[in-house]
């Protein structure tokens, strides 16, 4: 009997603990409820204060904010940019792996270009012996490298075979073969005329002859007819 008085005293002790404990919760709810409102109206009365010291030249706060972006827009701006640096960033990614993989290709070439068996003598020294690669970048690098070569070397080819100063008029073609180093003959046919004609007209009628016999494996001439103009009227 005594035992079962305790456990409900102690049962009703706990009771009372739970609702002092609620009541307690309920009043800082209350207070900071109270408080709260309190805050508002400070705020509030703080507001209107600024409006009324507000100068009338100053844009009201409704009609920047219906000015303003919202922040979708903004979000939607930065992500934008974001895809506009991805590509960016892609597309750089994608030209350095190409130009790593164009300067290896280029390595390669020039220690085949320069590795030879024997040593050779300078007249013997011909671009036709010079291998382009496949790819369009390289073959683009090669054909710069040869032609800026043969530009560089223009005048001293000139002094050597020994081309004259002709006259407008005047028609230079011979040919000699040197025959000292009998391993590596040499054949050189010489032929220049000066025309009073643009470089651009001349090269494009003389093209396809060059190429084809120097290029594609044969003398063949193809007929290109250069029309001087005609004092006559």
């Amino acid at each position: 009997m005594v035992a079962v008085m305790s456990e409900a005293a102690a049962k009703a002790k706990k009771r009372e603990y739970n609702r002092e404990k609620q009541r307690i919760f309920q009043a800082k709810l209350v207070q900071q409820v109270v408080s709260l409102k309190d805050e508002v109206s400070v705020l509030e009365a703080q507001l209107a204060q600024l409006h009324l010291d507000k100068p009338s030249n100053i844009v009201d706060d409704v009609g920047l904010s219906a000015n303003a972006l919202s922040w979708k827009d903004v979000a939607a701006g930065l992500q934008d940019d974001t895809n506009r640096i991805v590509d960016i960033n892609r597309r750089l990614r994608r030209e350095r792996h190409s130009q790593k993989e164009l300067l290896k290709t280029l390595q390669a070439w020039v220690n085949v270009q320069i590795r030879h068996s024997t040593t050779l003598c300078a007249p013997t020294h011909t671009w036709r012996n010079v291998t382009l690669l496949a790819s369009p970048e390289s073959r683009a690098v090669g054909y710069d490298w040869i032609t800026a070569h043969l530009f560089y070397n223009t005048e001293a080819i000139f002094q050597r075979h020994a081309f004259p100063s002709v006259a407008p008029e005047e028609i230079s073609g011979d040919f000699s073969i040197d025959i000292t180093d009998p391993d590596a003959m040499q054949y050189v046919w010489r032929y220049q005329k000066e025309m009073d004609m643009p470089l651009a007209f001349v090269a494009t009628c003389f093209r396809d002859n060059v190429w084809r016999s120097m290029m594609l494996g044969g003398f063949v001439i193809i007929h290109t007819e250069v029309y001087e103009p005609s004092n006559s009227s």
